[in-house]
């Protein structure tokens, strides 16, 4: 009998901790799209150029599902993204759409940038059978510093294409 409150007592004395894990729940981060890279060109030709597009993708917008959490101040939230796609000469139905998704500083700096890719088909007109504005989404589940350590304020998220001097030069 004494030996089986010694387990006992042994079992409850390493059940128990001194330090409990909270997770918070916080106001996700401000979320921006670049300016420069907030527009997607590609083509099924080469050397690409404004007649032979074959579509035009834009980042439309974005939404945080179930919002966002802290522990030991990494943020945790699914990023949702909404992109949008207008067929222009596109012969072919199926699109990759290479995306970045960074993390910037209080002052404006890049602390980390992960990137991405979302696959899809552009739907067809049931009656014409010819290519229609498509929209696709993808989520992230993102983990990211919830405030920046020199100055404790708050980070922000900057989203873009990732877009070669080719593609930049024809959209600006």
């Amino acid at each position: 009998m004494k030996k089986n409150l010694f387990i006992l007592f042994l079992l409850f004395l390493f059940s128990c901790t001194a330090e409990k894990l909270q997770t918070i729940v916080e106001a996700c981060p401000d979320v921006f799209f670049s300016k420069e890279h907030k527009i997607y060109i590609t083509s099924d030709e080469s050397p690409l150029n404004i007649e032979n597009i074959s579509y035009r993708a834009e980042l439309n917008n974005y939404f945080f599902k179930k919002g966002c959490s802290v522990l030991n101040n990494v943020l945790t939230g699914n990023l949702s993204l909404l992109f949008i796609i207008n067929p222009e000469n596109s012969s072919q139905g199926d699109i990759l759409l290479p995306y970045y998704i960074a993390v910037l500083s209080s002052e404006d700096e890049i602390v980390d940038i992960q990137y991405y890719s979302i696959r899809g088909v552009i739907q067809k007109d049931p009656k014409t059978f010819a290519y229609i504005e498509t929209e696709l989404t993808d989520t992230v589940n993102i983990n990211i510093p919830n405030k920046d350590l020199k100055n404790n304020l708050k980070i922000n998220i900057v989203i873009g294409f990732m877009l070669d001097q080719e593609k930049i030069k024809i959209l600006n």
